[in-house]
C-alpha cells in the first residue's frame, strides 16, 4: 500500500471519529429525553421528532439543539404534564427548572394559593421543614414570614377581585344572583352571594361574589341592606344594577 492510500484511510478514519464524537456530544443534551432522532431526509438535514406532540425540528450538529429546547418550552402536551416531569439540572447542589429564570413573585403567589386551597395557617411558611425544602429547590429563595404571607393573601384577594369584575363586565347577557343565609352552631349568622351567568361560549358559569358575617335577624329588610352593601363597591354597583 502506498503513502497516498494510507493518508486517505487515515483521513477517513479521523472524519468518522469526529462525526461520532459530535454525535455523542449532541446526544448528551437533556432535550434528547423528549426527542427521537429521525433518518436523514432528501434535504440532507438531521431532524428529530418530539415524543410528546410529534413536531419535527432540525437537530444536526451544525444547528445544535436550540430549536428543540425552544420547542420544549412551547410544547402544549409537555406543559400539561406534572411538574415533576420537567427538565431538571444540577446547579450548586440545588435542583432548578431549566424552563426559565426563577420568579420569586410567582413562587410566593403559588404558595399563598396552596395555603388558601388547603386551609393552611400563615405560619406554614415558617415551618422549619418547609423552609428546608424551599432552600433546597433554590438556594437564593427569599423566605417570608407569616405577616408577609398575610399581606400576600390580601394582595391576591384584590387581584382576583379585579379579575372577577372584568369577567362580569364582559358578560354578554344578564346576571342572576342567589343568596344563602344560615346560622352556625355558635349562633353566628353568615350569608353567601353567588352570581350566575352565561358566558360568550354559551356555558353556564357561577362565581361567589361575597361571603360575609350576617347576624340575626335574617329579615327581608336586613337582607336588602346587606345586598346593597355588597353592590356598593365603586363602579361595579352600576354594572350589577343594570345587569340585574
Amino acid at each position: 500500500m502506498d503513502c497516498d492510500s494510507e493518508s486517505v484511510e487515515q483521513t477517513v478514519d479521523v472524519s468518522i471519529e469526529e462525526v461520532s464524537a459530535k454525535r455523542k456530544m449532541t446526544k448528551t443534551s437533556d432535550v434528547w429525553n423528549y426527542f427521537v432522532e429521525l433518518p436523514v431526509g432528501v434535504d440532507k438535514k438531521q431532524k428529530a421528532k418530539c415524543s410528546r406532540c410529534g413536531a419535527v425540528r432540525v437537530a444536526g450538529t451544525k444547528n445544535g439543539t436550540g430549536s428543540m429546547k425552544k420547542h420544549l418550552e412551547e410544547c402544549i402536551q409537555r406543559s400539561n404534564e406534572d411538574s415533576g416531569q420537567m427538565l431538571l439540572t444540577k446547579s450548586c447542589g440545588a435542583l432548578t427548572l431549566s424552563g426559565g429564570k426563577f420568579n420569586h413573585e410567582k413562587f410566593r403567589e403559588l404558595i399563598i394559593s396552596a395555603m388558601i386551597k388547603h386551609e393552611l395557617p400563615f405560619s406554614f411558611v415558617e415551618y422549619e421543614g418547609i423552609r428546608e425544602i424551599f432552600q433546597y429547590l433554590h438556594p437564593d429563595i427569599q423566605l417570608v414570614s407569616r405577616n408577609t404571607a398575610k399581606a400576600d393573601a390580601i394582595k391576591l384577594y384584590h387581584k382576583e377581585k379585579l379579575r372577577l369584575k372584568r369577567l362580569l363586565e364582559n358578560v354578554p347577557g344578564r346576571v342572576s344572583f342567589t343568596s344563602d343565609a344560615w346560622t352556625s352552631l355558635t349562633s353566628d349568622g353568615y350569608i353567601c352571594l353567588t352570581a350566575h351567568f352565561i358566558d360568550k361560549d354559551w356555558k353556564l358559569q357561577k362565581r361567589i361574589l361575597n361571603f360575609s358575617y350576617m347576624p340575626p335577624p335574617h329579615t327581608g329588610i336586613a337582607l336588602s341592606k346587606k345586598f346593597h352593601g355588597f353592590f356598593s363597591d365603586g363602579d361595579s354597583r352600576k354594572k350589577f344594577l343594570v345587569l340585574h
